[in-house]
């Protein structure tokens, strides 16, 4: 359920006006203010950011909010400012009239804003009308402000992109249970629940698609907090063990051909470092990299012939590719800022990534080779975990920009970005590599 708080400032009063939560409106303290005396609306406008100014648990309008940057962190984003029609002859149209325009137009103004009614975002809105004392000071604009429970960092606009047919596998914490869902990329809705976790499992990766849709690969850890590695099958209940060895074995990613399993593991007695089950084999154990420092985050090439990873060395982390067994290892970035989490693009091409070289996590994308790095997402919030579509058009991500985590969605060329997530904390997004219930 959204929260709305509604609320009528009071121009040039030193009181306070109390709000309640719900559809509610809102007490007010008021004092007469003189034509063009300063008001609590002056200086706000549709994009600006602000932090409300509180009296013990009351909003003091006595005081204009501090204006912020909106890439720092914030308490409110301003969507719109609407107007309010006047009443006969320019007069003050009354305190019910005026709240009954302001949140009218500003549920019209969410709307636009965010690419989704309010009610099917995080978010929740802040709507302040003029009482007759700022009527008479010049104030005839409502605000439509957002905001979260989290601060918000950057503008929580969002495009209407949804991408009906295509199925996600996320991972979904409700009542501090964690456990893979699938998602419906048309709606954002959470469909069906395929781990049933108990509270105290911790899933600790993003989730991985078998090639036919059948099943997906997670990791979670167990009692004595060591890491194991499961299937959740998608066609029926059940979830089955891929492996339960000593040591911690995470990031379970299965190939696009064959029946191998790539994944990390400290297995040996180092850090982390990336091995090969082959379940057609027996079961047999492969391990493909040993670095002094941790190689995590492998992803195969869409043929299965080559893999990427995350290595990183120093404290600082690059993407490097290898053969699938392990020989010839290329580094593909090399920048002093984090790059990780590579997924390669359908057809091959190019591979997507997260960095934080431009001073926070957004999704990049190269090519094969390394060339041609380039930014598809700049925001200050934290843009991580992408994934491709299985035609390629379309990537999905999580994203920190309503104050909790939730699956966002754009085209291949960064272009309408797009909330997708109706609850959080989601995150971990994977797209199927078929249709998947048809």
């Amino acid at each position: 359920m959204t929260l709305m708080v509604l609320a009528t400032a009071c121009g040039g009063s030193t009181g306070s006006t109390t709000v309640t939560t719900g559809a509610g409106t809102a007490s007010t303290t008021t004092s007469s203010a003189a034509p063009g005396q300063k008001t609590w609306f002056d200086d706000l406008a549709a994009g600006i950011c602000f932090d409300s100014v509180f009296d013990g648990d009351d909003f003091d309008f006595s005081t204009p909010p501090a204006i912020v940057p909106c890439d720092g962190p914030h308490d409110n984003e301003i969507a719109a400012m609407v107007d309010i029609p006047a009443g006969a002859g320019g007069s003050y149209p009354g305190e019910e009239a005026v709240n009954e325009s302001a949140a009218e137009a500003c549920d019209t103004a969410f709307e636009a804003h965010l690419g989704r009614p309010l009610g099917d975002t995080y978010l929740a809105a802040f709507v302040v009308w003029p009482d007759e004392s700022d009527w008479s000071a010049g104030a005839r604009q409502a605000v439509c402000s957002v905001y979260a429970e989290e601060p918000l960092h950057g503008t929580a606009f969002s495009g209407s992109l949804v991408i009906p047919g295509e199925t996600l596998a996320v991972l979904y914490e409700v009542d501090g249970v964690l456990d893979v869902w699938l998602m419906d990329g048309g709606t954002g809705e959470l469909t069906r629940n395929l781990t049933g976790g108990e509270p105290g499992d911790i899933l600790s990766s993003q989730p991985s698609w078998a090639p036919d849709g059948s099943a997906v690969g997670f990791a979670a850890l167990g009692v004595g907090g060591e890491g194991d590695l499961f299937l959740a099958l998608v066609d029926e209940d059940g979830v089955l063990p891929l492996l339960e060895a000593e040591g911690s074995d995470d990031r379970p990613v299965i190939a696009p051909v064959a029946t191998k399993v790539a994944f990390i593991s400290d297995r040996d007695g180092d850090d982390f470092d990336i091995y090969v089950l082959d379940v057609d084999a027996g079961g047999q154990i492969t391990r493909l990299t040993d670095h002094l420092d941790r190689d995590s985050s492998p992803t195969w090439s869409p043929d299965g012939s080559q893999i990427a990873f995350r290595r990183r060395t120093d404290g600082n982390s690059d993407i490097f590719v290898m053969n699938a067994d392990g020989s010839d290892v290329r580094q593909l970035t090399d920048n002093p800022a984090f790059d990780g989490d590579p997924i390669w693009s359908p057809d091959g091409a190019e591979i997507l990534f997260t960095s934080d070289r431009a001073g926070d996590f957004d999704i990049w994308v190269m090519s094969a080779d390394g060339s041609d790095q380039v930014a598809l997402t700049d925001h200050p919030a934290s843009d991580e975990y992408p994934t491709w579509s299985r035609d390629g058009e379309y990537i999905a991500f999580q994203s920190t920009r309503h104050g909790a985590t939730q699956i966002w969605v754009m085209r291949w060329d960064g272009s309408d970005q797009s909330l997708l997530a109706l609850d959080a904390p989601t995150g971990y997004p994977m797209f199927a590599p078929v249709a998947i219930g048809e």
